[in-house]
């Protein structure tokens, strides 16, 4: 798995604190998960210690081994505001320089969720009342700049950038100089 810089030890740590908790939840030790997954024992060891740097192939196999899905095992799950600026996704190396992926979020809990395409004209503006308590918004911005997120603080995005944030308090969209389009995922929790 390929990460920018700044990433690498936000997605070891995460990795390493979903590893030893999946795997002390599931009654494993590291022996029997590492011969589960296929892997060396000292492989498992150092990404528990959080120093280790995997490729999506081993990634996949711990996931199947501890039998959850892919991204929760580099889940931070923090709600938290966070904003994801074009090329900053986790990058995952596909084995094909034709084909590029990247992790943008994941979320491994079970929930209600809606997907919206919301386009603005260049000068529109929406302040969004608060939804339902634990709601989270994802928003990407396909085209343009747009002001949004918590009406406090909200943030500047561009084409390509995507923004989480609690949607359980009042937060606004604004298109101060272009047409803006977006795709939006109302997480229900």
């Amino acid at each position: 798995m390929n990460t920018q810089a700044g990433d690498h030890t936000l997605i070891a740590r995460a990795l390493a604190d979903n590893l030893k908790a999946l795997r002390e939840r599931q009654g494993l030790s590291i022996n029997a998960l590492a011969r589960l997954a296929g892997i060396g024992k000292a492989t498992l060891s150092v990404l528990e210690g959080g120093t280790g740097n995997p490729n999506i192939e081993t990634i996949w196999a711990l996931a199947d081994a501890l039998k959850v899905p892919f991204g929760q095992l580099l889940d931070t799950t923090a709600p938290q505001a966070r904003v994801v600026r074009r090329g900053e996704s986790i990058s995952i190396d596909t084995g094909d320089r034709s084909i590029t992926a990247g992790l943008l979020s994941s979320r491994t809990n079970r929930g209600a969720f809606e997907l919206y395409q919301f386009d603005l004209a260049r000068g529109a503006q929406r302040i969004a009342e608060a939804h339902t308590k634990g709601t989270m918004e994802h928003l990407f911005v396909r085209k343009g700049r747009l002001i949004a997120g918590p009406e406090t603080h909200p943030f500047e995005l561009r084409a390509g950038d995507l923004a989480s944030f609690p949607a359980d308090v009042p937060h606004v969209y604004a298109a101060p100089d272009t047409d803006v389009a977006t795709l939006i995922i109302m997480d229900y929790r």
